[in-house]
């Protein structure tokens, strides 16, 4: 299985990298076999695991569907963003705040969820930084520029800008869906400084390439700023858009909160608990609330993993 995901990016890195339009149709053709390969082969691994009762197997369905436990209006707007899409496209940037505390891996796993059930084409853009990086706007377009095949430019900043923000928007086809994850802005330096330049320059020049790209139809691109703090007031203020007024030049805000002993007892008795009966979920669901500070997502997950799943 790991070897054929392997062969499934590689030929969809050349085929999102490549120009000729004759290599891109074999490319093409190469990516849709293999989908199919894959596509069997987690069948056959969906059959086997369902007679199965192992706790191992049953740990790892629970690390993906954890985000099935909320975020109910974050997937609400990713929806309504896909609705949008269908003729003319649709891009938004969104900023997601305290994302360690709040459960933010798992917000992105329900926005990667919620993308990809609605095309063939879902491209992923993962990037981050380390204490020991420059820590300015370069390394953002360096980061992009390798998941992209741009050749770095050390010494322009609007001429590479430029370069990332023409070739993302030459991988996306009509009914593709792209998202960019930019996590780690918590180590820049001058964050107003950068929270400036990717907004009001970088963004805005993505935003009307996108809308200015013949091929957007039923396209989404949906880029996510990930923070581990919480950002100043003054640049929320100066970069965030109302909810009730939308602006797809400026930023959104993604809602995160605690989760309801209610909401852990439903998704707990989706499967999660294989033993006892529906008292038991009552009472699971408590000691998970009870032990995760009154819902908190970090926290829910580790109380998960001791009381339900027995991994300490």
């Amino acid at each position: 299985m790991a070897g054929l995901a392997r062969r499934w990016e590689e030929a969809s890195r050349q085929r999102n990298a490549t120009l000729n339009s004759a290599d891109r149709i074999l490319l093409a053709s190469q990516v849709k076999e293999l989908d199919k390969e894959i596509e069997e082969a987690e069948k056959e691994l969906a059959e086997m695991d369902a007679e199965s009762d192992d706790p191992n197997r049953r740990h790892l369905d629970f690390e993906g569907e954890i985000h099935q436990i909320d975020f109910g209006e974050v997937k609400e707007r990713i929806r309504a963003l896909i609705s949008e899409a269908e003729h003319d496209g649709e891009a938004s940037l969104f900023l997601l705040q305290n994302s360690i505390a709040l459960g933010g891996k798992w917000c992105l796993d329900a926005i990667r969820h919620e993308l990809t059930q609605d095309t063939f084409d879902f491209k992923s853009h993962p990037i981050g930084f380390t204490p020991n990086d420059r820590r300015d706007e370069y390394v953002i377009l360096d980061r992009l520029a390798g998941r992209l095949n741009v050749e770095q430019v050390n010494d322009d900043l609007d001429r590479y800008a430029h370069e990332v923000v023409d070739r993302l928007c030459a991988s996306i086809y009509i009914g593709s869906a792209v998202l960019i994850e930019i996590h780690q802005w918590d180590y820049f330096h001058h964050q107003e400084r950068v929270f400036k330049w990717f907004i009001e320059t970088f963004w805005v020049r993505l935003a009307r390439s996108f809308r200015a790209h013949d091929k957007r139809r039923n396209a989404k691109l949906v880029v996510v700023l990930v923070a581990d703090t919480t950002a100043p007031a003054e640049l929320l203020l100066a970069h965030c858009c109302d909810e009730m007024s939308p602006n797809a030049e400026k930023m959104r805000m993604l809602p995160l909160r605690n989760w309801t002993r209610k909401e852990i007892e439903r998704w707990l008795s989706k499967g999660a608990v294989k033993w006892g009966d529906g008292q038991t979920i009552i009472e699971m669901a408590d000691l998970v609330y009870n032990a995760s500070d009154q819902g908190r997502p970090l926290l829910v997950y580790e109380a998960l993993r001791k009381h339900v799943f027995n991994k300490r």
